[in-house]
């Protein structure tokens, strides 16, 4: 099994291109993971959070349209993949067009839940993928897999080809790296039942908004 590993699905799509060019007959699989899928109850839950200090129904009907339409491909590099993969959908990079104002890490897939379309879809993924000889995934995807791969999944590449390997680093950075944001840690807050819990909020807003000031003036 041969491994390709690109920065971005973008770059994915055009090596499947070119793989396509020199041999029509060639098929190159794309394997996605869980961070390339939106979790709709962890989305639903979000929105829930910051409703209680934050007007978000403006957001929330276009989240709740999107869902109801079977959370389809919207921007130009998801179209493309359905092109080749049909069937996809709720994709995070569609979720962070559809909602820019939500934080996605704090909305992607976690677990097997298949109550969740978009595991589905990933299980079916990895299933094609299982079958090709030639596998196509992004930097992170790579170094999720080098973590450890489960007995029985059949990504032990026998080739591996890294494009713009010098980013390998950073996507393997972004995966060791803690990342939380405030609207977690206000949810985090409110449901620990702290006596000031109210209080804590208080300041972390407050901190917040310092920090950007500090920001913009630079």
């Amino acid at each position: 099994v041969v491994g390709v590993a690109a920065p971005t699905i973008a770059v994915m799509l055009q090596l499947i291109d070119q793989f396509q060019m020199v041999d029509k007959d060639l098929v190159a699989t794309p394997l996605l993971g869980r961070q390339n899928f939106v979790s709709q109850y962890r989305v639903e839950s979000v929105l829930a959070e910051i409703a209680k200090e934050t007007d978000v129904s403006e957001c929330s009907a276009r989240v709740a349209e999107w869902f109801a339409a079977g959370a389809p491909p919207v921007t130009p590099s998801t179209r493309e993949m359905t092109r080749r993969v049909p069937g996809l959908a709720f994709l995070a990079e569609d979720f962070e067009s559809i909602a820019p104002e939500l934080a996605s890490f704090d909305c992607k897939l976690l677990g097997d839940n298949e109550d969740e379309g978009g595991n589905k879809i990933r299980a079916q993924l990895e299933e094609r993928a299982s079958e090709s000889r030639l596998v196509v995934l992004t930097h992170t995807m790579l170094v999720l897999l080098s973590k450890g791969t489960k007995e029985g999944q059949p990504f032990r590449f026998t080739h591996l080809f890294v494009d713009e390997v010098h980013e390998l680093e950073e996507a393997a950075a972004r995966l060791e790296s803690a990342e939380v944001s405030m609207q977690s840690l206000r949810g985090w807050f409110r449901r620990s039942g702290l006596s000031r819990a109210d209080e804590a909020i208080e300041m972390l807003t407050d901190l917040t908004n310092e920090l950007r000031g500090l920001h913009t003036r630079q």
